[in-house]
């Protein structure tokens, strides 16, 4: 099953106060067809791999084979998308904190909630991987760190801003 979402969470980034950015949720479900059991994430900055990324999320998704590729205007933004790994059944997503981002140095750090299931739930028997696709500002940091809510370091990554 896929989720689709095209709300406008938004946040501001401060970096010593005179920096902002944005951060958007584009997209977020939990079939993003991601084999591997670790999180991970992957930068996307141009519109050819944004639009590999959607056939691969969309792929055998019944009835949303016609969605769009959003317009991403890359020269000023790019794309980050989270991936919580594959897991053994439904229950399991990802989620944009309230908490701001910050620009730390060269670090963008993010908050997610890594939700699980609580023991005992009845879940779909499925296998999921739950994903969240996210709009990011190209401005001032070369590392993204993902934090969960219990401040836990999730995923690292080294980008390349062009």
């Amino acid at each position: 099953m896929f989720l689709f979402s095209s709300c406008g969470c938004s946040y501001n980034i401060h970096d010593n106060g005179d920096r902002h950015a944005k951060v958007e949720v584009i997209t977020r479900g939990n079939m993003c067809k991601n084999t591997e059991s670790s999180a991970s994430a992957r930068w996307i900055d141009n519109s050819l791999q944004l639009a590999d990324v959607y056939k691969q999320i969309n792929k055998n998704s019944i009835g949303l084979l016609d969605i769009p590729v959003p317009e991403i205007d890359f020269s000023n933004f790019a794309v980050l998308v989270i991936m919580m790994g594959q897991r053994p059944t439904g229950g399991f997503f990802l989620n944009i904190r309230d908490e701001k981002p910050v620009i730390d140095k060269d670090k963008l750090i993010l908050y997610i909630d890594w939700i699980k299931p609580p023991k005992g739930a009845v879940l779909s028997q499925m296998i999921s991987s739950p994903y969240l696709m996210l709009k990011l500002k190209k401005q001032g940091y070369s590392q993204i760190h993902v934090l969960d809510q219990n401040k836990q370091l999730r995923i690292k990554i080294n980008i390349k801003i062009n």
